[in-house]
């Protein structure tokens, strides 16, 4: 298995043919946008591969200066979902692509399919954290990811807004986001 890092124009594809598909209408960036976001080097996608076949893709919206990302984008192809995939390019991904702290943003989870979506970003070492996260009137549930022990605290996750500050002016930031600890 391959993972590789790709360009904005090998990711037109796959936004097209998958994104487009396999994500909710409310979690899809323009791909015009994306693209700005990986010329200013804030915005990464990689892909596993088989033997030359797409299994699946990421892409990590990433300040460089915090050394902090948030992952965007997470998928496996549906013909290889359960095949252990997943939680093979996950680990590879935060252990040897310079992700040393990764938030995850998880829906909030209202029904089976995104407590599914929650279970397994812990199964492979996900912290949850102790904040709700509100985003352009969608509620998630902040996790993260750290290689560092001493860095395992609420202030990786409060950072949130600092990465979203790559794409956002700080005006639609206050107006559109919240992120609120949980009592």
């Amino acid at each position: 298995m391959n993972i590789r890092e790709i360009e904005a124009e090998a990711f037109k594809q796959i936004h097209q043919n998958y994104v487009m598909t396999m994500f909710p209408r409310n979690e899809i960036r323009r791909y015009s946008g994306l693209k700005k976001l990986m010329k200013r080097g804030c915005y990464f996608v990689w892909i596993l591969e088989k033997a030359g076949e797409l299994i699946g893709f990421a892409a990590v919206l990433r300040d460089p200066k915090q050394n902090i990302g948030i992952l965007d984008l997470f998928a496996i192809l549906p013909k290889h979902q359960q095949d252990g995939y997943g939680s093979y390019f996950l680990q590879r991904l935060h252990k040897e692509e310079n992700l040393p702290n990764l938030l995850i943003e998880c829906e909030y989870p209202t029904d089976e399919s995104k407590q599914k979506r929650i279970d397994f970003y812990e199964k492979n070492g996900a912290q949850r954290s102790p904040y709700d996260w509100r985003s352009f009137g969608v509620k998630y549930e902040v996790l993260y990811l750290t290689k560092d022990e001493m860095s395992r605290d609420d202030k990786i996750v409060e950072r949130i807004t600092d990465v979203y500050a790559l794409t956002l002016p700080p005006l639609l930031i206050r107006l559109l986001t919240h992120l609120k600890k949980r009592s």
